[in-house]
């Protein structure tokens, strides 16, 4: 009985000293590589007129300027479950195709659609959308290497109320340039 006792005691001993093995790398789930658009740049509007400067000199000190507000360009709005751009949107992905070109820009577009739907559902048709916008972008003529795409899905809401009048705001493709 003695010989048990100290043959477990000195087993426990052993099992208390040793070091855990490793936890294997291949248990853990490896990391999804997402594209991430580091600082974008927002466009200003391609349609409005350049803003003139003023020669005129200020005497007195002025005051602060008011902080800004981000201000985003232009989207490209959708019809309800559909991703084929507008005729009142023609016009506009054809000023950004100027842009682009011009500027020699590498641009990114981020498809949107509205909360009704399923979440795979949605990040579907905007990146439809996108797609769409990319494609109308390189029958112009700009440099499909030159666009990215992205999908928001129903995500990232402009406005979060829950009426048609929010719906349309957020059934778009918004740009930006890196």
């Amino acid at each position: 009985m003695k010989n048990i006792i100290a043959v477990l005691m000195c087993l426990a001993l052993v099992a208390c000293s040793s070091a855990k093995p490793p936890v294997p790398v291949a248990s853990v789930a490896a990391p999804v590589a997402v594209p991430v658009v580091e600082d974008p740049v927002y466009f200003t509007d391609p349609i409005a007129a350049p803003v003139e400067q003023s020669t005129a000199q200020v005497v007195a000190p002025a005051a602060p300027a008011p902080v800004e507000t981000q201000r985003y360009a232009p989207s490209v709005y959708f019809d309800f479950d559909d991703y084929a751009i507008k005729p009142e949107y023609r016009e506009l992905v054809a000023k950004y195709a100027e842009v682009i070109k011009e500027r020699k820009l590498v641009v990114v577009l981020v498809g949107n659609a509205d909360e009704r739907g399923s979440a795979e559902y949605n990040v579907a048709l905007a990146s439809k959308r996108a797609k769409k916008v990319r494609d109308a972008l390189v029958v112009l003529g700009v440099d499909a290497d030159s666009i990215l795409v992205m999908s928001n899905g129903d995500t990232v809401p402009r406005l979060t109320c829950h009426d048609e009048s929010c719906w349309k705001e957020n059934r778009r493709v918004d740009f930006s340039a890196k």
